[in-house]
């Protein structure tokens, strides 16, 4: 017997429906209820849930938040349309016409620390309900919201604050979006051995990109020990260096959490001509537990840095 909702059996819903995308109606709606709620709507969902659901408000919390990045990686463009619909209402929430009152009282500096103050503050909230990590990272979402958010707020001023609120939201989204979809960073999947935690750099010929082709690849087929590359993607983008390059590690060469401390997905890749590259999701510190969506959307990444990809189907090297 098969729950009702996608959330309570996340694992017989991809099983059944082979992980099919979401419909543009569902992304919309999922984007709704982010923006009016500040990016707070999966807590919230969770929380009314835990009072009618014999798991715990935790479990609840991260089967929402699969089932809304589901529906984000599904639609992007939907569901941002969706968030910013969301969005229209609170900008009538009082807070924002304080740094108004204080310009209109008179005083361009009080208007200014007023608006910052106001800044920070709604970007201090939309920082931590769009940071999906622990305290710790909901913390640092709060941080960069509130400089950010702060920095628009003292700028603008008075009506102006509701623009920066704007900004601080697509400065939020922007970070969160830098990974395209491929789901959350997370730490590796086992235990690191001696340096296989020690990030390597240029230096050692590890490229970052976020936009553009890889410089200089060495060409190569398909399982060719010699010319494969490790990849991974994390907030700088899908990092790249040839797995043969020599470092301290148990193995005498760099592993995936030498290109990253924690990434949303990593593989394997080979450059067959200077345009396009095979790659598959083969890491095991970054690949396992991995859905089919966020290979997907790592694959379609690879394809906005200008690649033609040669995927090697899911589940395989």
């Amino acid at each position: 017997m098969y729950e009702p909702y996608r959330d309570q059996a996340w694992e017989q819903y991809q099983l059944v429906t082979g992980a099919q995308a979401a419909s543009r109606g569902e992304s919309y709606m999922s984007g709704v209820d982010q923006g009016i709620t500040f990016g707070f709507s999966d807590e919230i969902s969770a929380g009314l849930g835990s009072l009618f659901d014999n798991r715990s408000y935790a479990q609840i919390v991260e089967a929402q938040r699969r089932v809304v990045e589901q529906r984000r990686i599904s639609n992007p463009g939907t569901f941002i349309v969706g968030e910013i619909t969301g969005a229209i209402p609170t900008i009538f929430i009082p807070l924002g016409g304080a740094a108004a009152n204080a310009a209109r009282a008179g005083t361009t500096a009080s208007a200014i620390r007023t608006g910052a103050v106001t800044g920070a503050a709604f970007g201090a909230i939309m920082g931590a309900g769009h940071d999906t990590g622990g305290v710790l990272a909901r913390l640092d979402g709060a941080a960069l919201g509130a400089a950010t958010g702060g920095i628009g707020g003292a700028i603008l001023a008075g009506a102006g604050v509701l623009v920066a609120r704007g900004a601080v939201r697509m400065r939020i989204w922007a970070v969160a979006r830098m990974n395209r979809g491929t789901g959350p960073l997370r730490p590796p999947d086992r235990p690191l051995l001696t340096n296989e935690g020690s990030v390597i750099g240029p230096q050692q010929g590890l490229q970052s990109r976020q936009w553009g082709q890889f410089d200089d690849v060495t060409l190569g087929t398909h399982g060719d020990d010699a010319t494969k590359y490790l990849w991974t993607i994390d907030e700088r983008g899908i990092n790249a260096a040839r797995e043969i390059t020599p470092w301290p590690t148990p193995r005498g060469n760099i592993v995936h959490t030498n290109l990253s401390a924690r990434a949303s997905i990593g593989g394997e890749a080979w450059f067959a001509s200077n345009n396009t590259v095979i790659i598959n999701a083969g890491s095991g510190r970054f690949g396992d537990g991995i859905t089919p969506a966020q290979w997907n959307a790592a694959i379609s990444y690879w394809r906005e840095l200008g690649y033609d990809v040669i995927a090697i189907p899911f589940g395989q090297r």
